[in-house]
């Protein structure tokens, strides 16, 4: 991450940015933890949103980004969970389905799932899809 430029100026209205700082944030702010700016500028975390709203910043966090910070957490990185699924964002809403297997059907599955050299939810995906398209 760049240096921030310059010293963050407090007024009476509070803290005001300067354009090359606004510039600076603007740059940054996409794909950097909240934690890691305020360290750069100085402040605490819970200034950073005040400074973004008091100077009107419609910044938001890089989607594709947040997948890989997300990953980082479940300790799936470097693979990431956007290249182990192949995407990084889904572009529909999806449902989860919960269901109760016994432990023998639980094992056929399993079996099935390694034939096929599938994961078990690509696997129930797959057989899914199937049937919707035969029973259409």
């Amino acid at each position: 991450m760049k240096p921030f430029p310059g010293t963050l100026k407090r007024k009476e209205q509070g803290f005001v940015l300067t354009k090359p700082q606004i510039k600076w944030l603007s740059d940054v702010y996409p794909t950097n933890t909240n934690k890691d700016i305020c360290k750069v500028i100085g402040i605490n975390r819970g200034t950073l949103p005040y400074i973004i709203k008091r100077q009107c910043l419609h910044l938001a966090k890089d989607r594709d980004w947040l997948v890989y910070e997300r990953c980082k957490q479940m300790h799936k990185v470097p693979i990431g969970c956007g290249k182990e699924h192949d995407i990084s964002i889904q572009k529909f809403s999806t449902i989860t389905i919960a269901t109760k297997l016994s432990k023998e059907d639980y094992m056929i599955l399993r079996e099935a799932a390694k034939k096929s050299k599938k994961t078990k939810y690509e696997f129930i995906q797959d057989a899914i899809r199937k049937y919707i398209k035969e029973n259409a």
